[in-house]
This record gives C-alpha cells, structure tokens and sequence, in this order.
C-alpha cells in the first residue's frame, strides 16, 4: 500500500470510493443484465482493469506533486562573517535556503548581521558566536542549528586563519598555533561534530576547504599555513573513504582565486601575488554565487567542488585582457 502523506490521502480517497463502486457492482451483478459468464467475465476485467488504473494513477500524481514541493535545505558555515563564508550565506539565502553563520568575532558576527539582515534574509538566517578550535563549541553550534531549523543538510568548514607571509623562525608561537587550530583542528572538529550528527538524523553533506588545488603548491613564506590545509587535504580523503559506508556524504571545494581580505592581506603582500590576484582573482559574490550553486547541484560522494579546472582557468586567462581593458573586476 502506498504510504506518506499525499499516498495515504490517495488510498482513502481510492479506497473510500471503491466501497461505492462495490455496492453498484453488486447491484448490477445481481439485476440480471450480465446474462452469460462470458459478459460477467468481461465486466470483471474490465472493472479490476480500471480500478488498478485509477490507483495506480495516484503514483503519477504524486510523482508531479513531490516535483512542486519545495524542500528547505538548511546550510551551516564556518567562519562565515567576512570573504567567502558571508558571500556563500548570501547565495544560499538567495536560493531560498536555511543558513547559519557563525564566527568567534562577536563584532564581526553583528556586522554579518546587519548586513544580511539589510539584504532581507532575516528570517531565514541564525548567527551563532563559534571558536571552531573548541569541539564544545562547534557541537553547540550544531545543536542550536538543529533546534532552530529542524536539521543540517550541509556542513562547510570554511573557517580558515593565515599567518604573516615569513618564515618560521620570524613568527610568534601563537601565529603558528592559531592557524593550526583554526585552520586544521577547526575543520576536524567540525567533520567530528557534523558527521556523528548527521549519521544520527539519517544524512547530509559535510564539504571541507581545500585551499591547495590539485597541484599542492604552496605560496612562499605561508609554510604553517600550507601544512595545515595539506593536513585537511589528506584527513578529507581519509574521512571520503571512512564515510562510504555510511548515508553521509563527504566532499571537497577548491575556491579559486578570490579577493578576500586573507587573499589580499597574505598572498597579495608579494608583487607575484598582486599581479595574480589582478588578472585571475574573482569578486567575492559572483565567485560565491557560482560556488553555491554548483554544491547544490552535487549529490556525489567524493566529489571536488574545483573551481580551478582547465576549463575554469582558460576561462579566467582568456577573459582577462578584457576585463582590464573594461575596467571590469572579477
């Protein structure tokens, strides 16, 4: 028997009416008019055959009511207060998703606020104050995602911390522990929580920052910092494979190049980075906008959301000289 809301409607509806039919079957059957076997076989397929029809039909109906129903999809972000965090809030809100932002900059999480509050998304969004570096707080901020919005589909860990463009020997201790702990244990913290919550709800889709690309070139002077996403590189291969066997889905994105103020504060501090970030590096919303819409669109396991393939470069190579000429950014 069909089951759900709109197929238990069908089967009383069906179901209700069949009694109707079977006390007119019944008076016909008994008036006499079927005056052989062979016109009361007749009738008989012919009744069974349109009753399964007409059941059957509800398969149908539900098919194109399922394709109208829209499904709310709820999306949770790390360090989502500034750069491509706030730009992907955007676009998910844009597409009529759920989103959490979250930061561990109380300032920076109001002006998150205020901004996506002044684009209209108020109801739809939920700020929470979140140190990704303490597993604590990461399962906290699952838990009040869940109780406000029913459930989390998607988990990005996005938080990210650079340290200054040096060697090692010329950086403080703290610089090296707090890219370690944001940038590396932020995102296992954040697998760890995502992923024990999702197994327990039936699903979801965990995605983690890889900020190297495929070739795993690392800039000069961004040592800490490229071992840590070298860490998270290897861990969300490792997490792919455990996760298989699971109804949890684990992913990866490579973001291209962006103008974020960490873009710009690390990498454009060089005169290579610069000229970089001048001729490839995209504006925050539309490269978001895209980045957003291509993981909703992602139902694979293992996939990489990389935005710095062939395609993408030649793209970005082949429309620069114009954008230069026009004026025109990212």
């Amino acid at each position: 028997m069909l089951v759900g809301n709109f197929k238990s409607l069908w089967n009383k509806a069906v179901f209700g009416v069949g009694l109707g039919w079977l006390v007119l079957v019944s008076l016909i059957w008994q008036s006499g008019q079927l005056e052989t076997s062979a016109d009361r076989a007749v009738f008989a397929a012919v009744l069974v055959a349109g009753f399964l029809v007409t059941y059957l039909f509800g398969f149908f109906l539900e098919a194109r009511y399922n394709k109208k129903k829209v499904v709310m999809i709820t999306v949770v972000i790390t360090g989502s207060c500034n750069g491509i965090g706030l730009g992907l809030s955007r676009a998910f809100l844009a597409a009529g998703c759920n989103v959490t932002v979250s930061c561990h900059d109380a300032e920076g999480l109001r002006a998150a606020e205020t901004e996506l509050n002044a684009a209209g998304f108020g109801e739809r969004f939920l700020s929470v104050l979140c140190d990704v570096a303490l597993v604590d707080e990461v399962e906290m901020l699952w838990q009040q995602s869940a109780a406000r919005f029913g459930r989390v589909d998607i988990w990005i860990n996005n938080a990210a911390s650079a340290h200054r463009m040096v060697p090692l020997w010329k950086l403080e201790q703290e610089e090296m522990a707090g890219t370690v702990d944001v940038s590396f244990t932020g995102t296992l913290n954040g697998s760890y929580v995502a992923m024990r919550n999702m197994i327990v709800q039936g699903g979801g889709h965990i995605y983690n920052m890889d900020w190297l690309g495929p070739d795993g070139n690392i800039p000069e002077g961004l040592g800490i910092f490229g071992a840590a996403k070298a860490a998270v590189h290897y861990f969300s291969r490792s997490l792919i494979d455990d996760a298989r066997s699971t109804s949890v889905k684990v992913s990866t994105i490579v973001p291209g190049i962006i103008k974020t103020e960490l873009q710009v504060d690390t990498v454009g501090t060089t005169s290579q980075g610069r000229v970089m970030l001048a001729m490839f590096g995209e504006d925050v919303l539309p490269a978001t906008a895209d980045m957003a819409a291509r993981i909703l669109g992602n139902r694979t396991h293992g996939n990489c959301i990389n935005r710095m393939t062939a395609p993408d470069m030649i793209g970005k190579v082949v429309g620069t000289p114009i954008r230069m000429l026009l004026g025109k950014k990212g």
